[in-house]
């Protein structure tokens, strides 16, 4: 059955206006979770080319992220020490050591697999690698953070190429894994 829709009577209807019901969401429920599914939000900031003397190309990703306390399992314990140090005592940290790790780029960690907007490396190096803590601005106020940058060394193929000249600029969700886990902690 068809039903009737009554016009609007601009007289009587001016002073009880009709209110479309809302409910109340969670603020959390929307928040923008920093680490999901094993893969931490990070901005992949530039790609830097380079050759080796034997003339062998490679492709270093640039990537930066702010460390909050969800990335305390997240990130390797090299860089888990350097952070307790900046944090601690507020100063920069350089150069720190990391094993090379296993590497995954996607997009977004909730999507299905897809060849464009995902790199998965299996070793991948990890360096010039600096932990310091700074004056966060531009994003409505300013706040203190404490800030991971490093690169990772890839040979440069073309997928590797295909995804620095798509996504960088972008944010990007990773994950890192080391190649062999310790016996020992």
């Amino acid at each position: 059955m068809a039903t009737k829709t009554v016009p609007l009577d601009q007289e009587a209807d001016f002073d009880k206006p009709t209110k479309r019901k809302t409910t109340l969401v969670d603020e959390h429920e929307h928040a923008e979770s920093a680490v999901r599914k094993g893969y931490a939000l990070a901005t992949f900031v530039r790609a830097h080319f380079e050759r080796n003397k034997d003339d062998k190309a490679f492709v270093l990703y640039e990537i930066s992220l702010p460390l909050t306390d969800e990335h305390h399992d997240w990130v390797p314990d090299e860089i888990g020490e350097a952070w307790a140090v900046a944090q601690t005592h507020g100063y920069k940290v350089q150069d720190i050591e990391v094993e090379n790790q296993c590497c995954e780029l996607v997009l977004s960690p909730d999507a299905k697999e897809s060849k464009d907007g995902s790199l998965k490396v299996d070793t991948a190096e990890i360096e010039k690698t600096t932990i310091s803590k700074i004056v966060e601005k531009g994003t409505g106020e300013e706040r203190e953070v404490i800030r991971l940058q490093f690169r990772i060394r890839l040979d440069l193929d073309n997928d590797a190429g295909r995804f620095a000249r798509v996504h960088f600029g972008h944010p990007v969700w990773l994950k890192l894994q080391p190649l062999q886990r310790k016996l020992i902690k």
